[in-house]
Order: C-alpha cells, then structure tokens, then sequence
C-alpha cells in the first residue's frame, strides 16, 4: 500500500510586471516566460527544489511555460491555481509538465490590473514499492502594472 504523506514547501514569490507603453512598438510581439523547476526527492524523506528565474516582467498577451528540469528525479509535475480569484491567463490551469514537454499559462489578459494569484506545484516523491509523498511548492504570482 502507498502512503502518501504531502510536503508543504515554503512560499516563493515569482514577481510579475506588467510593462505597458502606448506604442505597439515598444510592447512588441507577445513572448513566452520560461519558469525551470527542478524537484528531487533525496534520502531520508527530504526534498530539494528550485525554481527560477525568481522574478518575472510581462506584458498583455506574454506567456509562462513552466518546465520540469530534465535532471530533475520527479517525472512530471502540476500547477493549479489557488481559488482566491480567477486566473489572469486565457488557458486555465491546471497545467501537467513532463521533462521535456513544458505547459503553461497562456496569454496574460490585457485587462489585469495587476494583483497576486496564488498557485502550487506538486510532484510525487516515489521513496519504493510501498511509500510516495506528494511535494506541494506553493509559490504565488503577483502582477504589478
């Protein structure tokens, strides 16, 4: 039988900013956002994360792709956001990354005022046969404009 005991992790803020500027010019054409995530399970029940960069600048229509670090001893990982209000993406979450093969929040609304959304990342820690811990990375997006 599998126990699944869930490691809540401490709060990362990723800082997003909205650029605007009258000039279509200046904005340019909508760009994607990388997020890297690694996870990896380590002995005695530990856990190791990162997730990078740390802060973010976007604007209306950008993008963020969140992706699995290929070293990373997790297969897959998932991003759902919080209820506390809705999502500022046109693509809802939740969003499941594999290596290789990143997803995400697809483009910023042009009407966000700018706020926090809270959101997490969780993966699972397969210890063996018989034990997994669920890793919960609750990291928050706040939008300034």
């Amino acid at each position: 039988m599998r126990a699944r005991v869930p490691l809540i992790l401490g709060a990362v803020l990723v800082f997003v900013a909205i650029e605007t500027n009258g000039s279509a010019d200046a904005q340019g054409s909508p760009q994607t956002v990388n997020v890297d995530v690694r996870v990896d399970c380590l002995a005695g029940r530990g856990v190791s994360f990162s997730l990078t960069p740390w802060s973010i600048s976007m604007k209306p229509g950008d993008s963020i792709n969140w992706r699995l670090d290929a070293a990373a001893n997790v297969t897959e990982m998932e991003v759902k956001a919080k209820a506390s209000k809705p999502w500022p993406f046109k693509k809802k979450t939740p969003y499941k990354s594999k290596k290789n093969q990143p997803a995400g929040a697809k483009e910023l609304d042009a009407a966000e005022k700018g706020s926090k959304y809270q959101y997490v990342v969780s993966a699972i820690c397969v210890r063996d046969a018989a034990m997994s811990d669920t890793v919960i990375i609750d990291p928050d997006i706040i939008i300034i404009r």
